[in-house]
């Protein structure tokens, strides 16, 4: 009588990404587009960064945060709020993305402004590195997170972090793709057709829309 060993399962997956796996992937695929980024194909990010600028109502002298900061289209017109008695950092984990907002920071004369690779959810890196050290806890008047929070892997830990960072009464401002937030004291109207067909749901990658934006005091 021949005996058989019974048959092993055997599976071909791969493992589950890390979240740093994903932070890297995203981090390459931003440096790859970073040169044409926002210069092909859309032009709206610029009027969403103002407009969630606006939203947190940034003063002359603020300390302010942007997180995810891309080319600068919230971190551009955040520094000029600000002026140059305060200050603003932009944090972005794609070194094409952080060329991209130094340059704009450099074409605008916003010498307070600085641009640094690192991670945005930690805010965490080595001043030794960098134009600036990373902010002290409760020493932020505002953090900004335009159109990039739903990238982060944790994005609740992240939000936890940023109010760590911000002083008593400092503003937490969001902005994120879909309809305006019914809880917002300042959500932006929702886009509207004039050629009396229903609004179609936008792709965020290439068509503008109007952002549901929240301003939170911490």
């Amino acid at each position: 009588m021949t005996e058989t060993a019974p048959a092993q399962l055997v599976t071909d997956a791969a493992p589950r990404p890390t979240a740093q796996d994903r932070k890297t992937a995203l981090a390459g695929l931003f440096d790859r587009s970073a040169p044409t980024y926002e210069r092909v194909g859309v032009d709206h990010f610029a009027e969403l960064g103002r407009r969630l600028v606006g939203h947190a109502a940034v003063l002359p002298g603020d300390r302010l945060l942007d997180v995810g900061c891309g080319t600068g289209a919230v971190l551009v017109p955040a520094a000029e709020a600000t002026g140059s008695t305060g200050s603003a950092i932009g944090v972005d984990l794609s070194s094409g993305m952080v060329w991209r907002s130094r340059e704009a920071l450099r074409e605008a004369g916003l010498t307070h402004a600085h641009a640094v690779v690192a991670d945005a959810e930690t805010i965490d890196w080595d001043a030794g590195e960098h134009a600036v050290p990373p902010p002290a806890n409760g020493s932020l008047d505002a953090v900004f997170a335009g159109i990039s929070l739903f990238f982060f892997p944790h994005p609740h830990q992240a939000v936890a972090r940023y109010r760590e960072l911000l002083s008593p009464g400092g503003r937490l401002a969001i902005s994120w793709w879909g309809r305006p937030d019914p809880a917002g004291t300042r959500s932006s109207p929702p886009a509207r057709r004039t050629d009396g067909e229903a609004p179609r749901t936008p792709c965020p990658r290439t068509a503008p829309s109007a952002p549901s934006t929240r301003c939170t005091p911490c």
